[in-house]
């Protein structure tokens, strides 16, 4: 083989490593090591109870009483889900310990006020303990640039940390989709 072959069977063969290499360095940064974001917030989705923290932020990590796994909240919890095609409906689900908040707050009422994408899309009230599953629709919502929805759950009464439990809680959630 002449010297103007070997060079360029050379150059072409480094050419394909290089990009071989670069590929494999863009396919581990876009789906390796970029975090994913939840397509869903369920209590039982999580392997450790510190996920559970990463996708729904403002909330503190899952525990378990009898058998049944839930996370609590704080002021106010924040999660981005996909808001695509037919899937139009906000629902949530979780525990209202309305008798907290009356005992600490002197309230009369519970009320958590539920935003998406900076609009408020309906409130949840509640005046005794009791486990609830509520649905609001989302049709007048604009997703953003991916596709996604910013959902916010805002409390109007917290329970302050006590010597034996140092977090600021509002109520529970065990489940959070747009369907």
């Amino acid at each position: 083989m002449n010297s103007v072959v070997k060079t360029r069977a050379w150059w072409l063969g480094g050419l394909a490593a290089a990009v071989i290499i670069f590929c494999g360095a863009a396919y581990t940064f876009f789906y390796v090591m970029t975090p994913t974001q939840p397509t869903r917030f369920d209590v039982s989705d999580f392997a450790t109870s510190q996920e559970s923290t990463k996708a729904l932020f403002g909330s503190y990590p899952i525990e378990t009483s009898e058998g049944r796994k839930f996370a609590w909240v704080g002021p106010t919890a924040k999660i981005k889900l996909p808001l695509k095609g037919s899937w139009q409906t906000l629902k949530i689900s979780g525990y209202s310990p309305f008798s907290l908040h009356r005992k600490w707050n002197n309230v009369a009422e519970l009320v958590v006020s539920v935003w998406a994408n900076g609009l408020k899309v309906g409130e949840m009230r509640f005046d005794k303990d009791e486990s609830f599953e509520r649905a609001f629709p989302l049709t007048d919502i604009v997703p953003d640039k991916w596709g996604d929805v910013e959902i916010e759950l805002k409390s109007s009464s917290i329970v302050e940390p006590t010597e034996t439990d140092n977090r600021r809680l509002a109520f529970v959630v065990t489940k959070i989709v747009v369907e």
